[in-house]
């Protein structure tokens, strides 16, 4: 019952934060993940379109989790977006760490 639990409540966390990337202004990493999908799609997709697509990915998981919805697949854009999350600390360091953090 507490993986039941653990999977809405962490979907509601992807609800909400997908949510929020809808409206422009209200999440504080609109303009880091705007850099890092432009970054990795070679600045084929950039701007508000990225953020659109990511937050219907979020929104999406978010979802499947709330309604325990093609696990596996889920799994997989949940663990595909965690690593897209780390990546701005690998690909914009400077960016993310204005000084040295040691």
């Amino acid at each position: 019952i507490w993986i039941k639990w653990m999977s809405i409540l962490l979907g509601l966390v992807y609800i909400w934060f997908g949510a929020l990337k809808f409206f422009s202004d209200l999440s504080r990493a609109e303009e880091l993940a705007s850099k890092t999908i432009s970054m990795l799609t070679f600045g084929f997709i950039g701007g508000r379109t990225s953020l659109i697509i990511l937050a219907v990915w979020e929104f999406l998981v978010g979802v499947t989790l709330v309604l325990n919805y093609h696990k596996r697949w889920n799994i997989g854009l949940g663990i595909a977006h965690i690593v897209g999350t780390f990546l701005p600390f690998v690909l914009l360091g400077s960016w993310c760490f204005g000084t040295e953090p040691l």
